[in-house]
């Protein structure tokens, strides 16, 4: 198994990636929290370009970025 995909790597990686769409990185226990407040926290700090999307279009922006991030370091190359 790739080292990137130990367990709870790709969380650290989400959340170092969270500060493309959002004022400030989330933070280390994000994970932690329940949907509702993942959410909230999403909301409270979307960057300007953000601001008429949903949390949850947020939060799948990251993802999706976390994803692409993933595949392209464990397969070394782009």
């Amino acid at each position: 198994m790739n080292k990137l995909l130990k367990e709870g790597e790709y969380e650290k990686l989400f959340i170092r990636l969270s500060g493309h769409f959002l004022s400030k990185h989330l933070p280390d226990d994000f994970f932690t929290y329940d949907e509702e407040d993942q959410m909230t926290l999403i909301e409270d700090h979307h960057w300007q370009p953000f601001e008429y999307h949903s949390p949850q279009d947020v939060y799948d922006l990251i993802d999706n970025l976390t994803y692409d991030v993933q595949n392209i370091l464990e397969k070394g190359k782009i």
